[in-house]
């Protein structure tokens, strides 16, 4: 009996309302396995939306647990200011829109990669799609390398009844290795879910904010407002993370101040958003279809031009269990 049919000895029984489900009191071996997605999209006004599938390859399901995402270096290409979305097999999306970008959206190799809550089940065989966007017009042509981390989970009849071997999670590559980047500084794990409710991992992508700058002169962009958080769903939001983007001879320090739905200020005054950006030191609850309003502005601004923002907060949506 080859390697792979001994882990599949325990097979899949169809549960109570239909689903294939794993026996009960079976265990598991779970084997760290990487699949990669790289592309090269074209530079000047021949780019294009590209939309292409990352295989799951294997004889057992791929449980998906981070994403990181990085460049080669190798000339003549770069890394040009990058839209992008991911579609999980399921049809969910791990961002709820366009994203930006995958370069300065603190995606990295190694303990800083981004951390899926929860796990992300793929089945042998089907497809993450990567949504890619370089701009309407890029210097560059490009060539992004998505890195989507996990383990294939094997169900062992030979270990029913009995836990797994635990491992000090320290010294695997899932999750985060480094004991000076925790795990709770990049997931939400550490939030509690109350008693008859359950949580699924969502990221909410705001819409754009332009704060134009003209010969120094700033005109903040006032209450805008951010819904649709959580959709039909309450929205926990557990950390924040930002991109802002200049352009012309603009520059300066973007700044921000968010308002819950029930008028209670997050700050008492504008804040960089550099300091913003992070784990939030208690999560927020957005209830179903309320908003965030939002205040962007610059200070000590400089030139002519125009600094985008865009807010992605990240948690996950709250419902009751069935």
């Amino acid at each position: 009996m080859d390697r792979s049919a001994q882990l599949r000895q325990a097979d899949t029984v169809l549960s109570k309302c239909g689903r294939p489900s794993a026996p009960a009191g079976s265990a598991y071996i779970d084997i760290p396995v990487s699949f990669l997605y790289q592309t090269v999209t074209a530079a000047g006004t021949s780019a294009q939306i590209q939309s292409e599938p990352c295989v799951i390859d294997g004889d057992t399901n791929f449980v998906l647990r981070a994403i990181s995402g990085f460049n080669s270096i190798v000339s003549p290409y770069s890394w040009p200011a990058y839209f992008y979305r991911i579609k999980f097999p399921d049809g969910s999306y791990y961002n709820g829109n366009w994203a930006a970008s995958v370069g300065d959206w603190a995606f990295a190799r190694g303990s800083y990669r981004m951390v899926v809550d929860g796990e992300v089940i793929c089945p042998p065989g089907s497809e993450i799609i990567v949504d890619l966007w370089p701009g309407a017009n890029p210097t560059n042509q490009g060539n992004p390398q998505i890195l989507f981390e996990g383990v294939l989970r094997y169900s062992r009849k030979s270990l029913y009844g009995k836990a797994p071997v635990p491992i000090p999670p320290r010294y695997v590559r899932n999750p985060n290795t480094n004991i000076m980047a925790p795990e709770w500084m990049t997931s939400a794990k550490s939030m509690e879910t109350p008693a008859g409710w359950e949580d699924e991992f969502h990221m909410y992508a705001s819409p754009t904010i332009t704060v134009a700058i003209a010969s120094g002169a700033v005109t903040p962009q006032l209450s805008i407002a951010c819904g649709g958080l959580g959709a039909n769903e309450d929205f926990v939001w557990n950390e924040t993370r930002y991109t802002a983007v200049f352009d012309g001879s603009a520059g300066g320090t973007p700044v921000v101040k968010v308002t819950l739905p029930d008028g209670y200020a997050l700050m008492e005054n504008f804040i960089q958003l550099a300091e913003f950006a992070g784990p939030m030191p208690k999560p927020a609850i957005v209830p179903a279809g309320r908003s965030l309003l939002v205040d962007v502005s610059v200070f000590s601004p400089t030139g002519t031009g125009n600094c985008t923002v865009n807010l992605y907060l990240k948690g996950a949506r709250r419902r009751r269990k069935a």
